[in-house]
């Protein structure tokens, strides 16, 4: 058995990763679940490195795809079940975060040119989530080490990169849309913004109350067991 001390989820997406699924992990999926059923949409993991953010949120993936087509999963609870089987496909959209806009790192996601605008960029991914509804599709787009771009939009034009996500936040929030934004990072969301004004943090923290915090920690005791059972 080969392992990792980190996964990268574009370039691993495809990979067979031998992930052991934990009592924590099923509470995170499953509150995310509940909570999308509730219409809520956007979500923040927040742990520190190493904690497996990354690796969860790929099993997440594929449990998902796997209830799609009717085949065996692992992470995702049967009280679900019957709900995701609502949906004929799942469209992943998977983004790794830097130091850098995060208009731009999804423009090159969704293959749109350096020069396209903000908002044309949202105007494709809401053309994309569009197509994959009429397809039957839930589309869940994830971004992975979010602080990188946390902290490139504290320092260049905050506020046109706050009312980005703002923007990016409420179209995938809204309820008649079958879609889910999962954010990774290391620490709070507010973190980020101890070098902005006072209103400058006052419209950061109105665009962090668009997503539901979820803190992604294994208790002493689960590592303990992983520890004793390997």
């Amino acid at each position: 058995m080969k392992y990792s001390r980190s996964v990268n989820r574009e370039r691993d997406f495809d990979k067979s990763i031998n992930y052991i699924v934990t009592a924590n992990s099923k509470k995170v999926a499953s509150t995310i679940l509940a909570s999308f059923q509730q219409g809520i949409h956007s979500f923040t993991l927040i742990g520190s490195y190493g904690t497996g953010k990354s690796s969860f949120i790929l099993e997440f993936y594929k449990s998902l795809k796997a209830i799609a087509v009717g085949t065996e999963q692992t992470l995702i609870s049967q009280e679900f079940i019957s709900y995701l089987e609502e949906f004929k496909r799942i469209e992943t959209i998977s983004l790794v975060g830097g130091y850098s806009s995060l208009s731009s790192i999804l423009a090159g996601k969704l293959d749109l040119s350096s020069e396209t605008t903000a908002d044309e960029v949202l105007l494709k991914l809401k053309s994309v989530i569009k197509s994959n509804r009429q397809k039957g599709a839930l589309t869940v787009l994830s971004i992975d080490e979010f602080g990188k771009t946390l902290e490139y939009a504290s320092n260049n034009q905050p506020e046109e990169e706050m009312y980005f996500l703002q923007q990016l936040s409420e179209l995938i929030n809204d309820v008649d849309t079958p879609s889910i934004l999962i954010t990774t990072l290391h620490q709070s969301f507010e973190a980020y913004s101890n070098n902005l004004s006072y209103l400058q943090r006052q419209e950061w923290t109105k665009v962090k109350g668009r997503f539901l915090d979820i803190v992604f920690l294994e208790p002493v005791e689960q590592l303990l067991n992983l520890t004793a059972r390997r």
